[in-house]
């Protein structure tokens, strides 16, 4: 069997939020224990953000993300434990789900998340 290809999971959202509202970007990994990742957060700007395994990221008040290009995750997912069977990451934007991977490692062990985000 060859080496196993690492596999982009494309998104794409649509958030709709009053201009003076702060977004709080949240990852968390569903088997807490087994499951880690590094997330970057491209918003419109200099002021890009890091997520080390789960936690949270302020990127600022919506109405400067509203402007293109669009606000982009990148997030490389990881659970290397043999028991468990899928890669799981919710992403939050303000305590609301917008993305919940879950796929199996059969596909790939190095799973790639890829969220394009339209503020408007």
């Amino acid at each position: 069997m060859g080496k196993q290809e690492s596999q982009i999971f494309p998104y794409e959202v649509t958030i709709n939020l009053p201009d003076d509202e702060n977004v709080i970007i949240s990852v968390e990994y569903p088997d807490e224990g087994t499951t880690t990742g590094h997330t970057f957060i491209n918003i419109p700007g200099d002021n890009d953000k890091e997520i080390f395994n789960a936690g949270t990221a302020d990127i600022g008040k919506a109405a400067p993300l509203k402007k293109p290009p669009p606000t982009i995750i990148t997030s490389t997912p990881v659970n290397l434990e043999p028991h468990i069977e899928n890669i799981r990451e919710n992403i939050y934007i303000n305590d609301k789900l917008i993305v919940e991977h879950n796929q199996p490692k059969s596909i790939s062990k190095d799973q790639q998340l890829l969220v394009l985000i339209h503020f408007v």
